[in-house]
């Protein structure tokens, strides 16, 4: 799942290069913005989150949504319809199974990082791994993988 973990964390590491308020905390939050998301998707119902959701968290879950979510990313939407039956709850699990085991990985990821590092542990571990290789401009990375 290489390829849809590097999308995620360049997209993260994107927006927290613009705007360090959204830091590793904020990271975790979109995580679970994300996750309640794919749930209702799922279970066709809408969660209110507006308690929870902050300009920061926000942000950030908007672009972990983009590098795999087709009712988020237009592009992706076109690629994916040809694969799944997004209307049909069973071929919806399918396709999120792979996106919900990468975020849970990263949300894992984010939780050593803060514990080793302070509030922005996981995007100075980040930066320290792949910064360099991280082109500075909005283009949000997406991909997919076809579950077997």
């Amino acid at each position: 799942y290489c390829d849809l973990l590097q999308c995620m964390e360049v997209n993260m590491l994107k927006i927290n290069q613009r705007n360090h308020k959204c830091n590793s905390i904020r990271a975790q939050e979109a995580i679970h913005i994300c996750l309640m998301n794919i749930d209702g998707y799922i279970k066709e119902m809408e969660y209110d989150l507006g308690n929870y959701i902050n300009d920061e968290n926000k942000i950030l879950s908007e672009a972990l949504l983009m590098s795999f979510d087709p009712f988020t990313n237009a592009d992706l939407k076109k690629e994916v319809k040809n694969l799944y039956d997004l209307g049909n709850k069973e071929e919806m699990k399918k396709y999120f199974a792979i996106p919900v085991k990468c975020l849970l990985k990263i949300e894992k990821s984010i939780e050593t990082w803060l514990k080793n590092m302070g509030n922005d542990g996981y995007f100075n571990f980040l930066k320290n791994q792949i910064g360099n290789y991280v082109s500075n401009d909005d283009k949000m990375e997406f991909t997919f993988i076809k579950e077997q």
